[in-house]
């Protein structure tokens, strides 16, 4: 009714059967383990995720510009040598640390600016013209337009 496959090798009950039912049993302590220990990853982990939070935090108190975020993060994180050791799941999770703290950074730190008529207007400034003047959207200049540090339109990120 059902076909018979010939594994190699089969596992039953801790012991491991060759093709011919021969039981050929593995000594404890010699499978062969990859990567490192979870404790080992953990630390790694909480390292990483501190150099993160001190990027972040670096970068909103000196209201640094993105490509200086971005590289101050690519030497700090993504190119030291323990992020490249860590696993995977590690990784991700750094990973998402650091997103979490950007999407964090954009929402309470800074603000779309609109080039209109060379001048950067806020969200703000930009509903109180277009009760007077509706053709605003005609005259924005989108290279120009970018985001900057609430309170510090001279500073742009």
């Amino acid at each position: 009714m059902y076909a018979e496959v010939n594994f190699p090798r089969v596992q039953k009950n801790e012991r491991w059967y060759m093709k011919d039912q021969t039981p050929g049993v593995i000594p404890a302590g010699t499978r062969k383990r990859s990567g490192v220990s979870v404790k080992y990853a953990h630390r790694i982990q909480e390292k990483l995720c501190a150099a993160v939070r001190d990027v972040m935090s670096a970068t909103v108190s000196f209201k640094m510009t993105h490509a200086a975020s971005i590289e101050r993060a690519k030497a700090q994180v993504w190119e030291n040598p323990l992020y490249k050791k860590a696993p995977r799941y590690v990784q991700g999770y750094v990973q998402g640390v650091y997103h979490t703290l950007r999407d964090a950074m954009y929402f309470h730190h800074l603000e779309w600016r609109l080039s209109v008529d060379g001048v950067l207007l806020s969200p703000a400034e930009v509903r109180e013209r277009l009760k007077t003047d509706i053709n605003i959207y005609q005259r924005v200049d989108s290279e120009k337009s970018r985001h900057t540090y609430i309170g510090h339109p001279d500073k742009p990120y």
